[in-house]
């Protein structure tokens, strides 16, 4: 389940941040925090990878949304899944968060 943090750049017309604002909080997936200076910071929560990216490219296509910035993904397994996994190997790789974010700008429109 991955959990990221991102900061969305919003333009400086005011009725389309309005607008993009109340649709972004409209998301159930996005937890909404500070606005300064025409920058949001937001928390996204899904369920796959392949959905957070999706979401990743949908607040970059919203008007009003110049730049998605990731500053942190994580993942995080439910305790089940993790029970299963006791007494097998598993291969962890780390990345920083900026390898991430390359990796999710080369799959913009």
């Amino acid at each position: 389940m991955p959990v990221s943090g991102l900061v969305v750049s919003l333009s400086d017309e005011s009725q389309a941040r309005v607008k993009t604002l109340d649709t972004i909080g409209r998301e159930p997936r996005i937890t909404v925090g500070v606005l300064e200076a025409n920058r949001l910071a937001i928390v996204l929560d899904t369920v796959s990878r392949e959905e957070d990216q999706q979401i990743w490219g949908w607040l970059g296509s919203l008007p009003g949304v110049l730049f998605v910035d990731v500053a942190f993904v994580g993942f995080e397994q439910h305790v089940d899944q993790l029970a299963e996994q006791v007494g097998q190997t598993t291969n962890i790789t780390r990345c920083s968060s900026a390898a991430v974010a390359r990796e999710g700008a080369d799959d913009r429109p």
